[in-house]
């Protein structure tokens, strides 16, 4: 591992939440009316970025650059999210006609089973289409910063038909985080705060490229981070599976002495073993400590099952 590429590696830690653009969570935030005018966008600016970002081809989301050949059920998301920004508005006509048409000429790759899907794109791209969520139900979701899942787009589509106002202070402190307003640029990433479970990632990467022991400080500091938010309970280690369980498989074979009790709050949910425990609990050849034992007697059936 060259000095250069150590250097580049340890700021990455210090830059885990500079994510990149989502059409589709600006889209949803452009969808937001005004609490006093209902006709009249409470986020403009996001409007006005989905009016200046759309592609030759008619898409929102990835450039023809970026864009893989089997992720283009991640392009139909934001292409569709984006028709109905400009839609709600009765705004750009002729950006609607092009998406429809782009989103026409590629329907087939929605069920195309070799295209990548996006995480919930079966229940995605259907609600786009229609509007069958009970919103009120969803608020039991909500989370202490106001949003719904530290997701932009699921908190704006709630804000959007209850003008919740813990909602909108959420979206509007993604936007003073991301927005540029030299550059009246105001982009919303695919989620926010995110530095628990990116920060883990880069660990875990680390290790399994064999390259820890350079970035032993960075680590620590992650790792200390991690354990002080399982400690106090924190809900954005603990409200999401992901995050929840890779937290506590590496701070496991750290030696940190924690509790597999937190995890039972899943133990019942229907593919959250197959889905989540399957990779993130992986054995990774260390001892594994009495919790780790204990979640593997308790899980193995479904684990067993899942593997053949």
């Amino acid at each position: 591992c060259s000095q250069g590429t150590k250097e580049r590696i340890s700021k990455m830690f210090n830059k885990v939440d500079q994510l990149s653009v989502s059409s589709y969570d600006t889209a949803w935030v452009a969808m937001v009316p005004c609490l006093d005018s209902p006709r009249l966008p409470y986020f403009p600016q996001c409007l006005n970025w989905v009016l200046e970002n759309q592609h030759p081809d008619g898409s929102w989301g990835l450039t023809h650059h970026d864009r893989h050949p089997f992720l283009l059920k991640d392009t139909l998301s934001s292409t569709l999210a984006s028709i109905l920004a400009l839609k709600k508005w009765n705004i750009g006509e002729q950006h609607v006609n092009k998406g429809l048409q782009f989103v026409t000429s590629n329907l087939a790759s929605a069920t195309d089973m070799k295209q990548h899907n996006p995480i919930g794109f079966d229940i995605i791209f259907p609600e786009g289409m229609g509007n069958a969520q009970d919103w009120q139900d969803v608020m039991k979701y909500q989370r202490q910063n106001g949003s719904l899942f530290n997701s932009p787009a699921s908190t704006a589509a709630v804000a959007a038909h209850l003008l919740d106002s813990n909602c909108l202070d959420y979206l509007h402190l993604v936007l003073q985080r991301f927005g540029n307003t030299v550059l009246l640029s105001f982009v919303i990433p695919t989620a926010y705060p995110l530095d628990i479970y990116t920060q883990l990632c880069m660990v875990d990467s680390l290790e399994s490229l064999g390259i820890a022991r350079h970035f032993t400080s960075e680590i620590e500091s992650v790792l200390h981070k991690t354990y002080s938010c399982w400690l106090i309970k924190d809900e954005h280690t603990f409200l999401d599976i992901a995050t929840c369980a890779m937290a506590f498989r590496i701070l496991c074979m750290h030696g940190y002495d924690i509790s597999a009790d937190v995890l039972a709050q899943y133990s019942d949910r229907e593919g959250f073993l197959s889905n989540t425990l399957a990779g993130y609990l992986k054995d990774t050849g260390a001892a594994l400590n009495q919790n780790t034992r204990l979640l593997t007697g308790r899980f193995l059936p479904a684990l067993v099952h899942y593997a053949s």
